[in-house]
């Protein structure tokens, strides 16, 4: 019986298909009984194999099954390429995997600002803040 249709059977079957199963195949299991049919002597079979499993395939499993984070994956340097275009004002095009469709994704962040607003720049490590909106905000002749 394949990891895909191992939950269509009674917990027997259920049971049974555990064996050899590593910490990933289990948490995705546990996740789909837990978003299908909810049978308690699955759950239990299926946690108690997790419990059963290697120490750090436990560890993986529990992260993967609560959205966690592996502590261990914290320490790792991210995997982004690196940015090989840059807009004008300097800021790097790297848009690996994000949705620029996604409500909290502002794609236009300066869409509804006014020129004076536009003008303002507190990008420049030289120069007070203060002083960039002070010459910023005078008007243009």
């Amino acid at each position: 019986m394949t990891n895909t249709t191992l939950l269509d059977g009674n917990v027997e079957d259920v049971k049974a298909g555990l064996s050899g199963l590593d910490a990933t195949q289990l948490a995705a299991l546990l996740a789909a009984e837990k978003a299908g049919k909810t049978r308690k002597g699955v759950l239990d079979a299926i946690e108690a194999a997790q419990a059963g499993a290697d120490e750090a395939g436990s560890d993986s499993a529990a992260a993967s099954e609560s959205g966690a984070t592996p502590a261990d994956a914290l320490d790792k340097p991210a995997d982004i390429s690196p940015a090989a275009e840059f807009d004008p004002s300097g800021a790097p095009h790297q848009v690996d995997g994000i949705d620029m469709g996604h409500p909290a994704v502002d794609a236009n962040p300066r869409a509804n600002t006014t020129d004076l607003q536009n003008r303002i720049d507190f990008n420049d490590p030289t120069r007070e803040g203060i002083d960039v909106v002070t010459e910023r905000t005078q008007p243009v002749e």
